[in-house]
């Protein structure tokens, strides 16, 4: 494990970067309020500031088999504090272990610089900057380009900051914001600096600093609106039938080579944010408490696909038009192993896949592999983007608009196509 003391010291050697660490500055965001889908224009300034070749680029310095994920930006709509909109604004790379964020510099500089009287290198020290993450700005085809750099754990700082979406109107508590939101970031540190598992019951509240409870991280849980989780799963099933312009009361279709091009084309251009954003932290908090992996997480590729064992994968497609998924654990196998080890199973989910980022669809698909591993069903039902039971639309989304949320699937196929990933006689389902 690499000390604080040696992070600050390669923090100050020369290199060919430009690096402004991310500050505790409390401004507006698009992030904050109730989360709507992103249509029409919003929708394309938001794939518009993927910057797709330069994702792509990035991917092949800071590859994920290295503990790296390359995604878009984490708000493309914010306007506001200059200083603090890049935060917002960057394409990222997040780092699966604090070994990797110490790491991300060196390697960048030595795969990516190429003129070194080009760039200057400045260090701006800001009040809880070591624990939140750096921007680094270096020349890109002849143009000079930025990464946000964070960890897992300091990404869960900004979409909190980004989430509470402006300091307190009163000036006599804009300054205990700002030391609550440096103590956030300092025990999320000790997370990282300690493995995944939270420190002990050290998380500071905003009680603690006089703040109300809308600054907190963990703000309350919401209550389900369908109680009981058995309930919530047959309301769902009860309208699992499909009816849309090519189908009508069936539960599932394998598509024409005819429908699949019509389903790519005409996919709804929305980008879906997390519906159940304020259950996130505490989710999170339960993921790392169990010894949750960032690493069980990956980017859906050819080369990935074959090694799949069999089973249910959970997905989603990114604005970037890339797959993230994870292998969904049967509850029969959580159950068995956490009576054998007496220990809780850590358990992913949909919204850990693009932190914080709206995504073009999600669901599960499912990989046989006898004779060759492939996927031969796939659906859109995601709790977190579609059929939230925190939200009061969870009715009229599942009897209303889960036809609509089907159609997304076209953007899943899509992605196939981009990764190069074959397909044939896919199964489609709403659920």
């Amino acid at each position: 494990m690499i000390t604080l003391a040696q992070r600050k010291l390669v923090a100050t050697m020369g290199r060919l970067f430009i690096v402004v660490l991310a500050t505790t500055l409390v401004v507006g965001s698009a992030l904050a309020g109730p989360k709507d889908p992103i249509v029409g224009q919003a929708f394309d300034r938001v794939v518009d500031a993927q910057g797709l070749d330069f994702q792509q680029f990035l991917q092949s310095v800071f590859p994920e088999s290295a503990g790296y994920v390359v995604s878009g930006p984490l708000d493309p709509l914010y306007a506001g504090d200059p200083e603090f909109e890049a935060l917002f604004h960057t394409t990222r790379i997040i780092c699966a272990t604090l070994d990797a964020f110490d790491g991300a510099e060196l390697l960048a500089e030595t795969k990516i610089a190429r003129a070194p009287s080009r760039v200057a290198y400045q260090i701006t020290s800001k009040n809880g900057f070591e624990h939140v993450g750096r921007i680094v700005e270096f020349p890109w085809q002849e143009h000079q380009r930025s990464v946000l750099v964070m960890t897992y754990q300091q990404m869960r700082w900004l979409i909190w900051l980004g989430g509470v979406g402006r300091s307190p109107a009163n000036e006599e508590l804009r300054e205990p914001f700002e030391e609550y939101s440096v103590a956030i970031s300092q025990t999320l540190h000790r997370c990282d600096g300690e493995g995944y598992g939270w420190p002990g019951d050290s998380a500071p509240t905003a009680k603690d600093y006089g703040l109300s409870s809308e600054y907190e991280f963990y703000p309350p849980r919401p209550e389900y609106v369908i109680q009981g989780y058995q309930n919530y799963k047959d309301y769902i099933h009860r309208h699992s039938d499909i009816e849309t312009f090519f189908a009508d009361g069936i539960l599932a279709f394998v598509p024409s080579d005819s429908l699949l091009d019509v389903l790519k084309r005409d996919a709804a251009k929305i980008a879906w944010p997390n519906k159940e954003a304020p259950l996130l932290q505490h989710e999170f908090k339960k993921f790392f408490d169990r010894g949750g992996d960032v690493r069980t997480m990956m980017t859906l590729t050819a080369k990935a696909l074959e090694k799949l064992k069999p089973g249910e994968y959970f997905y989603a497609v990114g604005v970037n038009g890339t797959i993230r998924f994870a292998y969904e654990i049967p509850r029969e196998e959580v159950e068995r192993v956490e009576k054998e080890s007496g220990k809780k199973v850590p358990r992913a989910n949909h919204a850990f896949l693009f932190l914080g980022e709206p995504v073009l669809t999600a669901g599960a698909f499912f990989v046989a592999t006898d004779p060759d591993p492939r996927i031969v069903e796939v659906n859109t039902h995601s709790g977190h983007y579609f059929y939230s039971n925190v939200t009061e639309t969870i009715r009229r989304d599942v009897a209303v608009r889960s036809d609509e949320y089907l159609l997304t699937i076209g953007h899943f196929f899509t992605a196939l196509d981009r990764a190069g990933i074959p397909y044939r006689d896919v199964l489609i389902r709403k659920m």
